[in-house]
């Protein structure tokens, strides 16, 4: 038989938990839009390179545009460096090398050479 009674309390919940999925649907969307913000943010600052991180890790095109030496040059390099880092029982990751061992191996102890400011 028909209770119009009990539909309406069937009815009512089924609102309430459309308004509570709904609710958190969207509190959920507004966190990953933040979250999503946050790392362009900070991807954008380590691309400028004067914001929250500093890319820990220097990549063979880098390496190539820093010493004005082909790619193919750079990545040899990279090999040289990570095999010294390697023998001193540090963990290596092809292709990429430490950016302050770079610095330190290539750059003259990171000091700027020759530059003015």
């Amino acid at each position: 038989m028909y209770d119009s009674k009990e539909d309406s309390k069937v009815y009512s919940s089924c609102k309430a938990l459309f308004r509570a999925c709904t609710g958190f649907g969207q509190q959920l969307e507004a966190g990953v839009h933040k979250r999503n913000a946050e790392h362009q943010k900070r991807a954008s600052a380590a691309q400028k390179g004067d914001g929250f991180m500093i890319k820990q890790f220097v990549t063979a095109q880098e390496v190539s545009e820093i010493m004005g030496v082909s790619v193919g040059k750079a990545y040899g390099i990279i090999r040289e460096l990570n095999g010294q880092l390697k023998n001193q029982g540090f963990i290596t990751v092809p292709g990429k090398v430490n950016r302050r061992f770079f610095e330190e191996k290539c750059l003259y102890g990171g000091v700027k050479v020759g530059v003015s400011e």
